[in-house]
């Protein structure tokens, strides 16, 4: 039998969720009315939740007329190609640098501990300008 912490946690954590899952839920019905309704107002959904009147049509466009085909196309190659990358990239490295003994060994270590303490979001425009420069920006779709 569980105890009463067990109770008010489950609690506590509920709440949170259900204030994140509510907008969330809420924006999603939207995308499911047409956009002549929601230029109009946003309040014309039954319980805040289903959209008067249901419609795909923005779903339909988004697929039909857009690049998100290719868009999807593209994020599917880096996730697959990063999953499967970077797990071989990092143990091959990880078992060289505790295993073998080689010249530089401690420098390569520590250049690799201090490549993990830069964030992500500060190489993001450096990145893209290095992109860009060898011109691979946009290839995926040509």
């Amino acid at each position: 039998m569980l105890n009463r912490s067990y109770y008010w946690l489950v609690t506590a954590l509920a709440i949170p969720a259900f204030l994140w899952l509510v907008p969330t839920l809420w924006m999603v019905s939207l995308s499911f009315q047409p956009n002549e309704v929601l230029a109009r107002t946003t309040s014309s959904t039954f319980l805040g939740l289903v959209p008067i009147p249901f419609t795909a049509e923005n779903y339909a466009a988004l697929f039909a007329f857009g690049q998100t085909p290719m868009w999807f196309v593209n994020s599917i190659v880096v996730a697959v190609g990063m999953t499967l990358g970077v797990p071989a990239v990092s143990t091959t490295a990880g078992y060289a640098l505790a295993r073998l003994d080689f010249p530089f060994k401690t420098p390569i270590a520590v250049l690799c501990l201090i490549g993990l303490m830069v964030p992500e979001q500060a190489v993001f425009i450096p990145l893209y300008t290095m992109f860009s420069d060898l011109g691979w920006r946009r290839t995926a779709s040509r």
